[in-house]
């Protein structure tokens, strides 16, 4: 799975916005790579994947709570990680 935010100007709310003061931050691009295995059993299903494979971090937009824009960015805040699971149908 892959996903993609564009590039984004940001206004830091200390300024109107018009045409010489909107996009005083810029944000560049962001892709999130996924990967995930699955594979069936009989009666067992198994998975195992990689979140964000390429460990981006996310970029510096200016808030008082988390130096980023949670609601867009919010998948890249753990960073790279990994998981399994088994799970049984019955």
């Amino acid at each position: 799975m892959v996903q993609f935010i564009g590039g984004m100007r940001w206004n830091d709310q200390s300024e109107f916005l018009n045409s010489t003061t909107a996009g005083r931050y810029k944000t560049p691009m962001m892709i999130e790579q996924d990967l995930t295995l699955a594979y069936r059993w009989k009666k067992w299903n198994f998975e195992s994947g990689i979140n964000n494979i390429t460990n981006k971090k996310p970029p510096f937009v200016a808030s008082g709570v988390d130096n980023s824009a949670g609601a867009t960015y919010g998948s890249f805040y753990q960073g790279r990680y990994f998981f399994l699971q088994a799970g049984l149908n019955f």
